[in-house]
Parts: structure tokens; sequence; C-alpha cells
């Protein structure tokens, strides 16, 4: 018997369909998306609010408005002088046939002594030019840039800046060797006077960039000077260094507290970009670019590719993410200038940086999508410690050649004699042996004339 049929088959409930099933899925995943990605939105501008307000009430700036501005007489201002002088540089064929070999590492052959006569009576207005500088006040730049790509160029002129300042500091280096090897230690000593001017100069801009520059310049001074005193002459003779240059230059190579006042406003003037990057007001943070050059003037320019509605979604969507870098770098960068002891080092500490990702040639464009928030950049925090090293060392090699000079060829017991004679104290943290280099010798007799080819401390002509 075939059994009773009691509901109507219309009754019947149906199984759900796969797509309905896919879309209550989405619909909830899109939701906790939306909930975690507000929570972390949320907890990211708590704890940048709280830097900013940390700082701000311990009385420290933070908005670029903050920081005071003096404009530099354009008579006194050794920026001027400094972009006159790397424009003026000439290289010469010789320079360029040797640019990657050691044929100008001393100690100089004679046709290197010849070549570098050459190159700086070629050079000779960017010497003069680059000896003015010692003189000048202070250096103002001008504005810098904030990374926004609409000033592009301006981020370009501040790199021939820095081209320019190392140009000039590589053709004074290459004079105070010619200077050196021809007999002529005063000139020497008046060319690496010339290259702490630049790094001076150079590092009157408070960027990080330009600091790391400044100590790499100071580094080139120090290297020529521990290559020139283990036959250094100083005293009243023509051709001799005179002592008070030599006590002035080791008096500023242990000026270890100016260079950290340079690093401490370099920090603080990073400030305001890393507020600024986490605000409403960095609005460019993620968009796509197409990078072109201008045919006549070569220069590169940034060309918003796409459209305004994609850079707020996309903006506004990374906004967390810049808000948690730029809390952690404010403090990180207070801990260094601080100097807390607890503050982990610079080249231990993890530290995961954003990146520029390219796709090339999508739909006819390059496409750029930039992560590329104000990032703590570790390398001037370790330059400064070994900068300070380097120029010690120097320092301490110079003032061992003048107590040699002092007491018949015999160097010094220990570095300790040195002080206060010779040098003042050394800084806090450098101990030094006396240079092993410094065997005791004869001191070596003044040549009769002097082959110098120094246009910006004789008239004398070169070859």
């Amino acid at each position: 018997m075939r059994p009773a049929i009691t509901a109507a088959i219309d009754d019947e409930p149906m199984p759900p369909s796969p797509g309905r099933r896919w879309g209550v899925a989405a619909l909830v995943f899109v939701t906790l998306v939306i909930v975690a990605w507000s929570t972390w939105d949320r907890i990211a501008w708590h704890r940048f609010q709280a830097e900013v307000t940390r700082l701000r009430s311990a009385g420290e700036p933070v908005w670029e408005t903050d920081f005071p501005s003096a404009r530099v007489p354009d008579s006194e201002n050794a920026a001027l002088v400094l972009r006159r002088a790397a424009a003026e540089v000439v290289e010469t064929l010789e320079q360029r046939e040797h640019s990657m070999d050691d044929f100008f590492d001393p100690p100089l052959s004679p046709e290197a002594v010849e070549a570098l006569g050459h190159a700086l009576h070629a050079n000779r207005v960017a010497l003069d030019d680059a000896r003015r500088m010692d003189s000048m006040v202070a250096a103002d730049f001008g504005p810098t840039g904030s990374g926004d790509p609409a000033s592009f160029e301006m981020s370009m002129a501040e790199l021939d800046d820095l081209d320019g300042a190392r140009s000039v500091a590589h053709l004074l280096v290459y004079a105070a060797r010619h200077a050196h090897a021809s007999g002529d230690d005063q000139a020497a000593i008046a060319y690496i006077k010339d290259i702490l001017a630049v790094a001076r100069s150079i590092g009157g801009r408070e960027v990080v960039v330009h600091q790391l520059i400044a100590t790499g310049i100071d580094a080139m001074a120090a290297q020529e000077l521990e290559s020139a005193a283990p036959d250094l002459r100083a005293g009243d003779l023509p051709g001799q260094a005179r002592r008070a240059d030599v006590g002035a230059i080791i008096a500023d190579l242990l000026d270890a507290e100016t260079g950290h006042k340079r690093m401490l406003r370099a920090l603080a003037h990073e400030r305001p970009n890393l507020v600024v990057s986490a605000t409403p007001q960095f609005t460019w943070q993620v968009r796509h670019y197409k990078l072109k050059w201008d045919g006549q003037s070569r220069q590169p320019a940034l060309y918003d590719v796409a459209p305004a509605w994609l850079d707020s979604v996309t903006d506004r969507i990374a906004r967390p993410y810049f808000l948690r870098l730029a809390a952690r770098d404010l403090r990180y960068y207070a801990d260094l200038a601080a100097g807390e002891s607890g503050a982990a080092s610079p080249s231990t500490r993890p530290m995961p940086r954003a990146r520029l990702y390219r796709v090339q040639e999508m739909f006819g464009v390059n496409w750029v999508v930039s992560l590329w928030p104000s990032q703590v950049d570790y390398r001037f925090a370790r330059s400064q410690g070994g900068n300070a090293f380097k120029n010690a060392h120097a320092a301490v090699s110079l003032a061992a050649r003048l107590y040699q000079i002092d007491h018949n060829g015999q160097i010094p017991a220990t570095t300790a004699s040195l002080i206060h004679g010779y040098m003042p104290p050394l800084p806090a943290g450098v101990t030094l042996p006396v240079p092993a280099f410094l065997p005791p010798t004869k001191l070596r007799p003044v040549p009769a004339t002097l082959p110098s080819t120094m246009p910006a401390t004789a008239p004398s002509s070169t070859k």
C-alpha cells in the first residue's frame, strides 16, 4: 500500500541557492573588514594624537610655523656662494681619465702633481669662491621641499645643492693634496678649512639628508688630515702651516657639540612632515603618477593620471597605516633626541618601511602606487658617532704631530699628554691611543722653492 500524501508539493522548503549563500558571506566579510578597519583607524588616530599632545605639552615645535625663520642677507649667505662655486667647477681631461683609479690618491706621483696643477688652474674661480665661505655668517638655501609631488622640482633643486657641495669638496680635497705634495702645507691647511666650511654650509640646512652629506664632507677633511699629519710642516717659515690654523682645525674637529645640535635641529624639522603625513592635508599619499622628462630642460615632472575619487578613496583607506607610522616615528625621533638609555639601537631596531611599487605599462601608462611617508633614516644617527671618532682620530694625529715637532721628533707617550697643551679634551666616550703611524723621525727640511699652484692663496701661476 502506498503512503498517503498529507502535504502539497508546493509547500516543501526549497534549499538556498549558492549565489545567496555567497552573497551573505560576502556581506558578513565586508562588515567585518569595515569594523576592523574602523577600529584600527580609531586606535591609530588616538596614538597619533597622544604623540602630538605630548610634544605640544613639552613645548616642542610640531608644525613648520613653529620654527623660527630668519633670512640671511645675500652678502652673508654662504649658500649662494656654494651654488656659484659648484656651477664653476670644471672637470679636466686628466680627472675624467683617472676617475676610476687611484692615480690621485696620496702619495702623489710627479705626474699626478702636474695633472692636479692643471685641474686647479682650470678651477681658479671655483676655488676663490670656496675660500669666501669660511667668512660667511650662515647658509640660507630657502624653503625645503615637503615631499609633495607638486614640489618635485624643488626637491631636484635640493639634490643639485647636495651634488654641488660634494663636487666642491672633492675639488678642495685635490687642492689640499696638491699643496701638501708641493711642500705648501699652509695652503693645504687652508684648503682643508675650506672643506670644513663647505660641510658647515650644507649642514646649515636642517634636513636629515643634508646632515648626512655634511657628515660625509667632514669625514673627507678628516681623511686628508690623517694622510698629511705624519709629515706635516708647522711653524713660521714659508710653506709651513701656521700653528694657530692647525690649532683651530683641531678644536673644530673635536667640537662634537655643534654636530649634535645640528642633528637635533634636523630631527625636530622632520616633525612637520611626519605630522602632515597623517592628516587629511596629506591627500596625495597614495596616487598613480606618470613620470615624464622635459625634452628641452631635461627636468623630471610628475603627472597624476588617476581620477580624483581614486586618490581620495585610497588615501582614506591607507590613513591608519600612515597614522601608525607617524606616531611611531615621532616617538623614536624624540627618543634619539633625548638620548634615552633604554632606546633601541638604530642599527638593530627593526623598522619596516613603506616601498614604492610600480607596474610598468598598464593600459599604456606607467602606474605607480606610492606608499611613501616620511621615514626615519638611521644612517645619520650612526654617522654622528662614527664621524665623531674619525674627527677625534684626525685631531689626535695633528696634535701628536705638533708635539713631535716641539720635541725633536719624539712622539708623546699617551694621548692624555696632548690635552690642554695641544688639543682640548676628547668628546665623551671617545678614547684613542697615540697614532702608530707617527714614528720618531727627523723634521723634513723646507724646500728652497715652493712649486705651489694654489690660486686661492698665492698669485703664482700653474703649469
